[in-house]
């Protein structure tokens, strides 16, 4: 849960959120706001993942609400949109750092390094659930560590004279703007139910692990932007583009530098491996219910893992990685190839807690929503505001993007998956396991 949400965007938004807010109370209101938003989606989340403990997350809760055709479209999204976009965009944040460790641009470059890792994480991963998770803990551990040093060097570092009296007031705000890169910082809580089926005690795992990581994470926020705040001063937080650098240098000096980019990629990796490893639940979860995309139900029982699923979802990703970046600021460009989708499913599965309820008063539910429905309506009002600000910025980008926007290749691949929503039959395969160790085996 943890290590999932806190990647690389801390690094890159941060500066921008502070300059887009009028003061620096007003920045960790915002902050706060945000983990508000986040603690009450995984409320949310949590009734339905304890009541329905099966890999896949929101395909299972959109097929019990709106149906099998519903699910359908959620899962082609997940498989050809949503997390493929989303591994690529926090694997382009990989390469440009790991590219400025080690300079090798005859062999390889940004590009390649995003590539690399994907291919990477993803043989981890296929060499089963242990392997995976213990690379998954090790990599969160790391990058938080690094993350609390950083901050406990911005603490011990003399602070300037100028910046004690400093006035922290600016003249401009846009609390639009602020929100919208907050809230996607605290992405990626919802990818825990997706693996429900492979968590121990799931009744009380699941809803623990969403309540507490949300608050964990938003702790870590507010102190990072503490620490930034005390040792750089509101305008000069406002206006750099490097606060770990910025943070570290005085100290540390060149050797910051890398040491920095050396965290951003752990920081990076560690996402990436949470990425992999949920998104391809959703995929087997599709081949299980559809003929037609019943090799993707290939679970390996030598391995526990939906080997070919992993195989599947890690050439979409390196794919679009190639597509994107060959016309530079790859980073960008998938996250309006992803975000439009990813709100729209984002809002059903909300609306999908106040339908099931009503229709199925006796599902048994372990837990049930804190604060209903006060916390679902404020996760509810956030997620249609991420919509409604993805779409508008992709509507934007129209007339700037060269060649094809990207929300319209996103938007094509889901019309695709429209036609074959109303063609593909609800016809359960059986999953395919690996009878490498079974008695039955040849």
């Amino acid at each position: 849960m943890v290590g999932i949400i806190i990647g690389s965007s801390i690094y890159k938004l941060a500066p921008v959120i502070a300059a887009s807010v009028p003061s620096p109370t007003a920045l960790m209101l915002a902050w706060a706001a945000g983990g508000l938003f986040a603690l009450c989606g995984a409320l949310c989340y949590a009734e339905l993942a304890c009541a329905m403990p099966e890999d896949g997350g929101e395909y299972n809760y959109l097929g019990r609400a709106y149906g099998g055709r519903a699910a359908f479209l959620y899962a082609w999204a997940v498989t050809c949109v949503i997390r493929p976009g989303t591994i690529g965009f926090i694997a382009f944040v990989f390469g440009e750092h790991f590219e400025a460790i080690f300079p090798v641009r005859n062999m390889l470059d940004y590009v390649g390094f995003a590539m690399a890792i994907v291919v990477l994480l993803t043989a981890v991963n296929m060499l089963g659930i242990r392997p995976g998770t213990r690379t998954q803990n090790a990599l969160s551990v790391a990058k938080l560590l690094g993350l609390l040093a950083i901050v406990l060097i911005a603490f011990i570092k003399p602070v300037p004279e100028d910046i004690k009296q400093e006035v922290a007031v600016a003249t401009t705000s846009d609390w639009r703007l602020a929100m919208i890169f907050i809230l996607y910082a605290f992405g990626g809580w919802s990818d825990m139910p997706m693996v429900a089926a492979e968590v121990r005690d799931p009744e009380r795992n699941l809803s623990r692990g969403l309540v507490y990581g949300a608050l964990v994470v938003t702790a870590i926020y507010l102190l990072v932007n503490l620490a930034c705040l005390y040792s750089l001063g509101f305008d000069r937080f406002r206006q750099t583009d490097l606060i770990a650098v910025e943070l570290v240098q005085p100290l540390l000096g060149e050797t910051g530098e890398r040491l920095v980019a050396a965290l951003v990629c752990i920081t990076a990796a560690g996402a990436l491996n949470a990425m992999i490893f949920t998104g391809a639940r959703v995929s087997f979860a599709l081949g299980k219910d559809h003929g037609w995309f019943g090799w993707l139900a290939n679970w390996s029982d030598r391995y526990g893992g939906p080997l070919v699923a992993l195989a599947a979802q890690c050439a979409i990703s390196v794919a679009l990685i190639r597509g994107f970046g060959q016309r530079g600021d790859g980073f960008e460009r998938m996250l309006n190839y992803t975000s439009p989708v990813f709100y729209v499913f984002f809002l059903l599965t909300g609306v999908a807690l106040w339908i099931l309820r009503r229709r199925e008063p006796n599902l048994p539910r372990p837990y049930r929503t804190t604060g209903y429905p006060v916390t679902w309506l404020i996760f509810c009002l956030s997620s249609a505001f991420m919509l409604y600000s993805s779409v508008s910025y992709a509507v934007e980008q129209f007339g700037k993007s060269e060649g094809l926007p990207e929300a319209l290749w996103a938007g094509g691949v889901m019309l695709v998956g429209a036609v074959l929503c109303l063609f593909a039959k609800n016809c359960p395969a059986q999953p395919q396991r690996d009878q490498t160790n079974s008695n039955e085996s040849c």
